[in-house]
């Protein structure tokens, strides 16, 4: 069986998903969401250190989790959320 590129599941689809998953949470106030993405992120930060690896990836993590945390202490507009082409950015230079 062939291996087809459009059938995997990335890093940056998954990082896209979850940023859309963050908006949608901010813009519905869904503090339940906000703060399981705040610890999914968390998660995924540790993982990125355990594994050191370098690069772009902690600076979008941080930033979502930030933005994540921000939104559920009501000052989302304190931090910013990573634009997709930031994501698609950082992530394919690694």
């Amino acid at each position: 069986m062939a291996d087809n590129p459009r059938n995997k599941l990335t890093t940056v689809d998954i990082l896209l998903y979850l940023r859309e998953r963050l908006i949608d949470a901010r813009e519905k106030n869904d503090v339940s969401t906000l703060q399981n993405l705040a610890v999914f992120f968390d998660m995924i930060w540790d993982l990125v250190n355990t594994k050191r690896i370098q690069g772009g990836i902690g600076r979008i993590l941080e930033n979502l989790e930030n933005s994540a945390y921000d939104s559920i202490q009501g000052v989302g507009w304190k931090s910013t959320i990573p634009s997709e082409e930031e994501i698609i950015s950082a992530l394919n230079r690694e």
